[in-house]
């Protein structure tokens, strides 16, 4: 079992972290960290599901993500 500290560090993120984290909601297209033109993650990404219900799914359980009322990942489509 792993243990996540309260706040994770999503700079450390890779592409396949991202991927990982959002694989439950459905088959994955493409999953990209954003970076900065020195490589640094910008601490967000885009996550491309191969179906718009699988989207839909993942940007609904995104927005019951929260840390003492902040939401610490933030979803659109």
């Amino acid at each position: 079992m792993s243990n996540f500290p309260k706040k994770p560090d999503y700079s450390e993120f890779n592409d396949a972290d991202l991927r990982q984290m959002f694989a439950i909601y459905g088959q994955i297209k493409k999953a990209r960290i954003k970076r900065t033109k020195d490589g640094v993650s910008m601490k967000w990404g885009f996550v491309e599901f191969k179906t718009q219900e699988e989207a839909a799914k993942a940007l609904s359980a995104m927005e019951k993500l929260n840390t003492e009322g902040k939401s610490q990942v933030k979803a659109s489509m």
